[in-house]
């Protein structure tokens, strides 16, 4: 778009469209305004930009908390990639690792993640980083960002709020913390 034009001088506004396309959507964001970056750095970063693709505000309800929800068979992942649909904070883990590294882990709940050991590594809270796990007796998130000192950003899905969001929440907030290790490109 030209602009104003003064003295041999030209003035133009250039306005940057950003596009991704994901399986199942296109986004399209005036980039006019840099946006900020959803997620921190980590080694398993594409977990939480994964995850963070499901909020259910964002997703008109098509995603919502249901105690037990993909804890099924490998189809109810492919289906719930495509249709929505309910699943649990543990069910959430195995879908976005799954749909990220195309490895199943297997259906589990919560308190089991400490004798996931072929899976999960357990990291220090210094160490977190976006991608890794935060975990609690009875619960497990991804963390999207370590912002320092003992703030981190969480996301995961939630039966107190019945949906999938993130928060800003302190280290202490959860009892450890892991980093998935398993395969990494599997079939999907």
């Amino acid at each position: 778009v030209l602009g104003s034009e003064s003295k041999n001088c030209i003035s133009l506004k250039i306005t940057i469209y950003v596009i991704r396309i994901a399986a199942d959507h296109i986004v399209v964001r005036d980039d006019t305004e840099p946006a900020r970056d959803p997620v921190g750095a980590g080694v398993n970063r594409s977990l939480a930009l994964e995850a963070v693709q499901y909020d259910t505000k964002k997703s008109n309800g098509k995603y919502e908390y249901v105690l037990g929800g993909l804890h099924g068979p490998l189809s109810e992942l492919k289906d719930f990639s495509e249709n929505g649909g309910g699943v649990d904070c543990s069910g959430f883990v195995r879908y976005i690792i799954w749909k990220v590294y195309g490895n199943d882990v297997g259906s589990f709940v919560t308190q089991s993640v400490p004798g996931m050991k072929s899976v999960f590594k357990e990291v220090s809270a210094s160490e977190v980083a976006a991608g890794d796990i935060g975990w609690n007796e009875g619960h497990v998130d991804f963390i999207t960002e370590n912002k320092g000192g003992s703030k981190i950003h969480q996301f995961g899905a939630h039966s107190t709020a019945n949906d999938l969001y993130g928060d800003d929440v302190t280290a202490s907030s959860y009892t450890k913390f892991y980093r998935y290790v398993g395969p990494k490109g599997g079939h999907r």
